[in-house]
């Protein structure tokens, strides 16, 4: 999976993420922190420096964070 720096297709990069995600076992309970936690290190440039201004709290999900792109 290409790292996303902000110049390609957004949602084609969060729904190739969703899709690796699911071939992961992970317990249903932690599946959101993990998508969440585990989003950050498919991001480069620009991308990620908008990850990192993300306030702390502010996604309550991961459906809600990738909204906020």
């Amino acid at each position: 999976m290409k790292p996303y720096g902000g110049t390609m297709d957004p949602e084609e990069h969060v729904a190739q993420f969703k899709e690796r995600m699911e071939i992961i076992p992970i317990p249903p309970h932690l599946k959101e922190a993990c998508m969440c936690r585990g989003f950050g290190s498919t991001l480069i440039g620009s991308a990620l420096k908008w990850l990192f201004n993300v306030p702390p709290y502010t996604s309550t999900s991961f459906t809600h964070l990738v909204n906020l792109i």
